[in-house]
């Protein structure tokens, strides 16, 4: 190969590089933005300016804000998934492969790069889009189920999918509130982990069956 060719290809080389890595300062400055405020709360020439960059050269690299949306959304939920997987691999028990998840979990939320603030905003990406992220979030509430079940014999699947929807959002809708410093990071991950594992391994619960009477007032205390 030639010298000037071999300096025809560096340079190429160079400019996919800072491409690469204008791409990503640009997607870590929406993912950030985003989660604090939503997609409607959130504008091009914001993400730009967090970005360090002016509002139109982001349009070379996304073609509008929905299409930046969907890649952050994208990235998010495959981060999620292979972390998940790589936990579940190095798991020796259900119960390790859930307390690692929970973990996992509380994590991201503290550092606003949740599943849940990632599922909220799917309504905002239209069309396959859409269908193909909803899609990759469900496997990923589906494994968690499944680490679940192995625990929870006394949950039908359709509880245990509630279950791990609503601790999910329990983990990030009480840690987006509490970040204000008024308790320390540590320890805030240290009760939420906590919760979340006692209520989806129901340590110290017994869930109700239909065999048990539902509990009635005593109506012969109360007067008119």
């Amino acid at each position: 190969m030639s010298r000037r060719a071999t300096s025809t290809t560096g340079l190429d080389n160079h400019k996919k590089s800072s491409r690469a890595f204008r791409r990503e300062i640009i997607h870590e400055a929406a993912l950030e933005l985003f989660a604090q405020r939503g997609y409607t709360g959130v504008s091009i020439d914001e993400i730009a300016a967090k970005a360090g960059i002016s509002g139109p050269a982001i349009y070379r690299h996304y073609r509008n804000k929905e299409a930046l949306l969907a890649v952050v959304l994208e990235s998010t939920l495959a981060r999620h998934w292979t972390d998940s997987r790589a936990v579940l691999a190095r798991a020796s028990t259900p119960r390790d492969a859930l307390t690692s998840l929970v973990q996992l979990v509380v994590s991201s939320a503290v550092e606003r790069r949740g599943l849940v603030s990632a599922y909220k905003q799917l309504s905002h990406v239209r069309g396959s889009n859409q269908k193909r992220l909803r899609a990759q979030y469900r496997l990923l509430v589906g494994e968690w189920a499944s680490v679940v079940s192995a625990i929870r014999a006394d949950l039908s699947p359709p509880e245990v999918r509630l279950m791990v929807h609503a601790v999910l959002g329990m983990i990030e809708e009480t840690l987006g509130h509490r970040l204000d410093g008024t308790i320390e990071r540590s320890r805030l991950e240290q009760l939420i982990s906590s919760l979340a594992l006692a209520a989806l391994a129901g340590d110290g619960i017994t869930s109700p069956t239909s065999a048990e009477p539902v509990p009635q007032p005593d109506t012969a205390s109360v007067t008119k």
